[in-house]
């Protein structure tokens, strides 16, 4: 266990040990407690906190391994992730060792620069990466390439070249609109 998710860990056990001392406190002010055990009290306050801390850990701890397995994924270090969302370098290592919270500005960053499934971000259902239509052209303009003679390969990729040049030049002599005051 790391340094940093020792400190995490610690945390949460201490955010755990004040939510039940004010619970209780609360519930015997509530239930006005002088006739019931202390231990039943203490045992239900453990519990319904338990519960919810262990719900947070896993939820919080799931999606920021997700957001590192992603970095790992597309091959880029903390620095070079934290530039790419405009975010500093210490709150993506804070996200990646649980001790910044992932909100949903973050989610949507990730989701639109590197073009991640939300789903799996979230949740972890699904595949990492959202298929892009034009991927799916693509590799039915390959196959179909694939499947002409030798002779017609040479005929399209002439074809293509010559779009592209005109292309080209059409954005080169497209007017500039003028600046109007």
């Amino acid at each position: 266990m790391s340094f940093l998710h020792f400190q995490t860990v610690r945390t949460y056990f201490y955010t755990y040990i004040i939510g039940i001392i004010f619970l209780f406190n609360r519930y015997c002010q509530y239930q006005n407690c002088m006739n019931l055990n202390i231990v039943q009290i203490l045992g239900n306050v453990c519990l319904h906190n338990s519960l919810k801390l262990a719900n947070l850990m896993i939820m919080d701890y799931s999606i920021n391994r997700r957001i590192k397995e992603l970095r790992g994924k597309v091959g880029l270090n903390q620095r070079d992730f934290s530039n790419i969302l405009s975010l500093s370098g210490g709150y993506i290592a804070g996200v990646e060792v649980n001790l910044r919270e992932v909100n949903d500005r973050l989610i949507k960053l990730i989701i639109s620069q590197f073009g991640v499934n939300e789903e799996w971000l979230r949740y972890g259902n699904g595949e990492m990466f959202i298929k892009k239509k034009t991927d799916e052209k693509a590799v039915r303009i390959l196959s179909l390439f694939n499947d002409l003679p030798p002779h017609f390969q040479d005929v399209v990729l002439g074809t293509i070249e010559l779009l592209r040049k005109a292309k080209e030049s059409e954005n080169k002599y497209r007017k500039k609109p003028r600046n109007t005051k």
